[in-house]
């Protein structure tokens, strides 16, 4: 790496050009002997070498522990009811996402509800009233039973939500991007929800994501009055976590050039 480094410093010193130099001797010992006083015309110096094998595994050494997570966050479905943590570590996790997950703006409208035990089964139970209220019996069957033997049967569950009177404040401010606050919104969600996951599952916990409130504003209302929150609080997304009762399915990638262009010129 310090090769690497002093040869790029080299090549800066080398620039073509036309003039008249004097190379002294300094004390650090050099490997050619010191060239006399004369006018030259030097040739344009070659380009820099590639990083070396060496320096580009001690960059991707530094992210390794990052890219580790981020392939280990999985949906796990088969959850038991059990935590590898307290409930003051939970709540230390969801605190710490939600205070450092960016916002556009910097608005801070994210939201987050974590709950468990007889809590969580009453939020779970809330919806699935709501959501079966309307259904055809078999169809409602399913939707019980989906409930009860998955997105109830981990240990907890993390409620996100984006406070829409901070979000259309902004839009009010600026209306000439009302709606694109709506998408940064979304954006800030988000990654809220992927870091929350990221997180749980590093601690051992198997997690996966449900939306069953959006786009039905009677399960908002039925989760926002049992968890007594203001109007103005939009569920996006519930995050059911436990700890793993079955590995995550297989996942298939579509070809990764397909899905990355590299341009290095117009």
């Amino acid at each position: 790496m310090k090769s690497f480094l002093a040869k790029l410093k080299g090549d800066k010193k080398n620039k073509s050009t036309t003039t008249t130099t004097t190379t002294k001797p300094t004390s650090t010992p050099v490997t050619s002997a010191p060239a006399p006083t004369t006018t030259t015309t030097t040739a344009a110096p070659a380009p820099a070498p590639a990083p070396s094998a060496a320096f580009i595994a001690d960059m991707t050494e530094k992210s390794e522990s990052f890219f580790q997570a981020i392939e280990g966050r999985r949906s796990y479905y088969a959850l038991k009811p059990e935590t590898t943590l307290t409930d003051a570590q939970l709540q230390s996790i969801v605190e710490r996402a939600v205070k450092h997950t960016p916002t556009s703006f910097n608005m801070q409208h994210t939201r987050a509800v974590l709950v468990t035990k007889d809590v969580k089964n009453k939020v779970w139970d809330t919806i699935k009233e709501i959501k079966t209220k309307d259904e055809t019996e078999d169809h409602a069957k399913a939707t019980s039973e989906k409930i009860d033997n998955v997105f109830k049967a981990g240990y907890g569950t993390v409620l996100f939500f984006s406070d829409e009177s901070v979000v259309n404040g902004w839009g009010n401010q600026m209306p000439m991007y009302a709606e694109a606050f709506k998408v940064w919104d979304a954006h800030a969600s988000g990654m809220l929800h992927y870091n929350v996951w990221t997180a749980l599952e590093l601690e051992g916990h198997g997690a996966n994501l449900q939306h069953l409130a959006e786009g039905s504003e009677p399960i908002q209302e039925g989760i926002r009055k049992v968890l007594g929150l203001p109007d103005s609080w939009h569920n996006s997304a519930l995050l059911n976590f436990g700890v793993p009762a079955a590995p995550a399915g297989d996942k298939q990638f579509a070809p990764i050039e397909e899905r990355v262009k590299v341009v290095t010129s117009a």
